[in-house]
């Protein structure tokens, strides 16, 4: 079943509505939640087609396991929310801050992250391939494990971040910070670290297979 939705009149409307929607196990399509404020919301499992929320609060807000593909985040804070097992595939976070936000498990995929703030986010166990974090803040970030078959980091912050075990074949590292960042265990075949800052990088056992670095750059074997 599929639920057509108008922007509700305020909050409470709203999250009775999303509420039956997720206990029918609804779609809601149309929705509009550019604006709103739903901090500390208990949104888990929520499908929604193509959701708009440009300029959100969902500080806090629980959307584990929620099923938000091609959904649009420009702008909004999403600091400390809990999106652990959500699909967030195809989705916008231009310009989104989403520090210290959990993302363990997630489904990011071909998504367009931008410019955003990540810092101190977990993104344990994730999949990841092909988004773009360009010139995104991921410092301290966690990114154990993760599947990030060529994503772009190019320009972002990754200071402090934990890469280690993650896959992240073809990923673009240009011009990156990666200062003190771990990625121990990590398999970088083919990945781009042209001007990137590697600054204390811990490589114990990565894989390196055709990286490629600026002259002199690339780590003793």
């Amino acid at each position: 079943m599929t639920m057509e939705s108008t922007e509700p009149a305020d909050n409470a409307s709203l999250l009775a509505r999303l509420h039956k929607a997720i206990a029918e196990k609804e779609t809601v399509r149309g929705l509009d939640l550019t604006g709103a404020d739903l901090r500390g919301a208990d949104l888990g499992y929520l499908v929604a087609e193509r959701l708009v929320a440009e300029q959100a609060r969902f500080d806090g807000a629980l959307l584990n396991g929620a099923d938000l593909v091609e959904a649009y985040f420009t702008e909004s804070v999403l600091d400390e929310a809990s999106l652990a097992g959500a699909n967030i595939g195809m989705a916008t976070f231009k310009r989104a801050s989403l520090r210290g936000a959990d993302l363990r498990n997630t489904l990011f995929t071909i998504a367009y992250c931008s410019d955003a703030d990540l810092t101190g986010a977990d993104f344990s166990g994730a999949e990841i391939t092909g988004t773009s974090f360009y010139r995104s803040l991921f410092d301290r970030v966690t990114l154990c494990g993760v599947r990030a078959e060529g994503a772009g980091f190019s320009g972002a912050s990754l200071r402090s971040a934990d890469l280690s075990e993650g896959v992240f074949e073809r990923a673009e590292f240009d011009r990156a910070d990666l200062t003190d960042a771990n990625l121990t265990g990590a398999d970088c075949t083919e990945a781009d670290f042209r001007g990137a800052i590697l600054a204390g990088v811990r490589w114990g056992n990565a894989r390196l297979d055709g990286a490629i670095f600026d002259p002199g750059a690339a780590p003793a074997s």
